[in-house]
């Protein structure tokens, strides 16, 4: 019973410590697509943020940064094919970017399109 009195303030001393110095999670923000289409239709990020594409239609689908068929102007925002039910996330986007992403699956239907500001604000 000594030994975890005299211990316990050692134990609660290191559990702060170690909570204080954990990694803060990059902000972020999440588009989510269902049969209808996906929102928000606009999203603004700050730098260092990441996106996360939440699939929550039947079907799959491939959120790609626009012009259609490139793919080039945001080559960070293109992503796999996402399951039904699941979601995807891009690596942490640094620079300042003007995204418009549309779904493969969907080409041409405007409500399968979004913009993601990055750093623009």
């Amino acid at each position: 019973m000594t030994r975890w009195l005299v211990a316990a303030p050692l134990i609660i001393a290191l559990a702060t410590c170690s909570s204080a110095m954990a990694p803060s999670e990059e902000s972020g923000a999440t588009i989510t697509i269902r049969s209808d289409g996906i929102t928000p239709k606009e999203v603004t990020l700050n730098r260092g943020s990441r996106v996360t594409v939440l699939n929550l239609d039947s079907l799959p689908h491939r959120p790609m940064s626009d012009p259609h068929a490139e793919h080039s102007a945001c080559p960070a925002l293109n992503f796999a094919s996402i399951a039904p039910g699941a979601r995807a996330q891009s690596a942490v986007i640094n620079q300042a970017l003007d995204c418009r992403l549309h779904d493969e699956m969907n080409i041409g239907k405007p409500a399968f399109t979004t913009r993601i500001l990055i750093g623009l604000q």
